[in-house]
């Protein structure tokens, strides 16, 4: 095995399993560091553009005291009234940030500000199907501005805005956007740190629901299992997915480390709140009396 390829080995072993032991966590710190000071070196000239244009964003946001509403893709967000979250954006006083396939699912009601993309699928041609490219494709067609990992960054593309998705999961870092996150590289995670870097007056969350756990399910012939519920998922439909963890322990494990982080990103801070009707999320305040739900 070459150098490169046991780092690489080395710094994914705690994303499935935790470290045991002092000398291994401090092992492990020291190397995640060493990767994040060299990761952020090879592409700091390449993504200087991104300073400027997140120094004007920011600007804008403080002169408008400007609120947001963060969108990840679980189903409690079919509670949503996004002609109601529409109406709000239109009187600007609020923003939209929303990740992934929200935006080719929901682009014909609703455009948001900006997207967030940390996902390789999203960046790779050979890796992308018709879904990964037709979201890419709402941006490009309707200039909505996307944040993008440092390593996808692309002068050339105006809708590009550079972040840093290199991942020091004990790092306390959990808002300045182009230094490594204390976190591991959930795009709902990253978009919620980008609301805090952007310095919005309030951030309300919907669709971090984490509720996978009550998915997963174990075939006779021992195969792990997950069944998809985003809110754009037919909720007649029993659409399994191969679970990619080797033991239901690591599953488990990296379901807790899902809340652990929203707990750790959200820590202390009251202007993030939480706005999904249905939630398992207990460390985040909650506010239900917008007026932006369906009538029942």
């Amino acid at each position: 095995m070459s150098p490169i390829a046991f780092l690489k080995q080395y710094y994914q072993f705690p994303f499935r399993n935790e470290i045991q032991g002092a000398a291994n966590l401090c092992l492990y710190k020291f190397v995640t560091k060493l990767m994040g000071v060299s990761y952020k070196v090879r592409h700091i000239i390449k993504v200087r553009k991104s300073w400027a244009k997140v120094k004007k964003i920011k600007a804008i946001i403080k002169n408008a005291r400007k609120s947001v509403f963060v969108f990840a893709n679980g189903p409690s967000l079919n509670d949503i009234d996004l002609s109601k979250i529409k109406a709000l954006m239109a009187s600007g006083a609020y923003d939209l940030i929303a990740i992934n396939s929200f935006l080719s699912k929901s682009a014909a009601e609703i455009l948001p500000t900006f997207a967030v993309f940390a996902d390789n699928l999203h960046f790779e041609k050979k890796l992308r199907n018709d879904q990964y490219q037709n979201d890419i494709n709402v941006c490009l067609e309707n200039s909505v501005e996307c944040f993008v990992p440092f390593q996808h960054f692309e002068n050339q593309n105006d809708n590009h805005i550079g972040y840093n998705s290199f991942c020091e999961i004990y790092s306390s870092n959990t808002s300045d956007m182009f230094s490594s996150p204390g976190f591991y590289g959930l795009t709902a995670l990253h978009a919620l740190r980008i609301a805090k870097h952007l310095g919005y007056v309030n951030i309300y969350m919907c669709g971090f629901d984490n509720s996978y756990f009550k998915d997963f399910d174990v075939k006779e012939s021992g195969e792990m299992i997950i069944r998809h519920r985003h809110y754009y998922d037919d909720a007649s439909a029993d659409i399994e997915v191969p679970c990619l963890y080797k033991s239901t322990s690591e599953f488990f494990f990296d379901a807790y480390r899902h809340f652990k982080y929203i707990e750790k990103i959200t820590e202390n801070s009251k202007n993030i709140i939480n706005v999904s009707l249905k939630t398992f999320i207990s460390s985040v305040g909650r506010e239900t009396k917008l007026d932006i739900y369906k009538k029942p």
